[in-house]
């Protein structure tokens, strides 16, 4: 069973996510549990794939858990977690429309025991539209 899953109908704009399963517009966003954005019929600023662990999709009757919410599902987004695994991570990249981005994700333990961890983890972009000299 497909769930139905509608992200993109205004073009490649990424400055919002905008996301319609099952008919229903506008699905609910949660962030680590807690609602992300201005309510269930708002778009909200895009959180970047980089920054998250994990993102779900709960379809059907079983978005209600979540609380009075359409019936046609939410999406869940849960941030990156400390962890005792040494990362070190720096990512560069450039693309078309002049993107520039730098991303970096630190994570490792700071005691012999393993017991206090940490996890940096961030993202620096910049992009012009492909519409020329739009402010």
């Amino acid at each position: 069973y497909t769930p139905g899953v509608f992200t993109e109908y205004r073009g490649s704009s990424n400055r919002n996510d905008e996301i319609f399963i099952r008919g229903y517009s506008y699905a609910p966003r949660f962030l680590d549990g807690l609602s992300y954005g201005m309510g269930a019929s708002s778009s909200t600023g895009a959180i970047d794939p980089w920054l998250l662990e994990r993102v779900e999709l709960i379809r059907g009757p079983s978005s209600v858990l979540y609380g009075q919410l359409n019936p046609g599902g939410l999406v869940a987004m849960t941030s990156k977690r400390p962890t005792s695994t040494t990362i070190n991570h720096i990512q560069a990249r450039v693309g078309n429309d002049k993107l520039a981005e730098t991303a970096l994700d630190f994570a490792g333990s700071l005691s012999d025991d393993k017991r206090i961890l940490y996890r940096l983890n961030g993202l620096a972009k910049t992009q012009h539209t492909q519409i020329k000299d739009y402010k």
